[in-house]
């Protein structure tokens, strides 16, 4: 699950590991370095709000078919958000967790003028590499604030290190195949949810696997 705006854009080169770089320097910055879990909503309201030179707004809306669950505008820059993502990540719901740190990239990282392209027949603007991407390096932004140095060192199973951290199962199973020796991130899908709260821990994290239904955050399971 990725928390893509209406259009990709073409920005600035930076690789994998450029934008670990950046993820550290930030967390460096708003003294957060160091730690196992990263609160996306304090850093959001605590940080990058009074921080950024010109501010940071955050406006939320009640999402509506065809609308993404949170983007970025400028001038002036703001963070668009679904109510009730914003709550979740409050509480700590690692996917609405993951969708806020997406966002994070895009405000730290990119700007305005960056131009839009499209993959259709004629387009004026071939898509670029995804070292180009907007949206690729803002998903690679929201893996690494997730999923600390930290918390890679945790000697635990992937599913209770997840757990212990607040992440979807599949963002740390992402970080942990990054191939920081040639700087090489690759993703592997993220579940499609079903929909409905799990019965062991309630969040909204069960995806189908086969006959069954998995929660990605606590690992229970039931046949469908």
């Amino acid at each position: 699950m990725t928390a893509h705006a209406f259009s990709d854009r073409k920005v600035p080169y930076r690789s994998a590991r450029q934008i670990k770089g950046t993820v550290r320097g930030l967390l460096d910055r708003c003294g957060m370095q160091g730690l196992l879990s990263i609160d996306i909503v304090r850093l959001i309201e605590g940080y990058l709000k009074p921080k950024l030179e010109g501010g940071l707004k955050i406006e939320l809306y009640d999402q509506v078919k065809g609308q993404p669950p949170a983007y970025v505008s400028y001038g002036p820059l703001t963070l668009h958000v679904d109510r009730e993502i914003w709550g979740d990540a409050r509480q700590g719901e690692p996917g609405a967790r993951y969708i806020l740190a997406h966002e994070v990239g895009h405000i730290v990282m990119h700007k305005h003028h960056y131009l839009g392209y499209s993959f259709g027949e004629g387009s004026q603007l071939k898509a670029p590499p995804e070292e180009e991407r907007a949206e690729w390096q803002a998903d690679v932004f929201g893996h690494f604030l997730m999923v600390t140095d930290n918390a890679l060192i945790e000697d635990a199973p992937l599913l209770h290190k997840a757990a212990d951290i607040g992440a979807p199962i599949w963002v740390l199973a992402n970080v942990q195949r990054y191939d920081a020796a040639r700087d090489i991130f690759v993703f592997i899908a993220g579940p499609a949810y079903a929909g409905d709260p799990c019965g062991g821990c309630g969040n909204f994290s069960l995806s189908h696997q086969g006959v069954e239904l998995k929660c990605e955050t606590c690992g229970w399971k039931v046949g469908v």
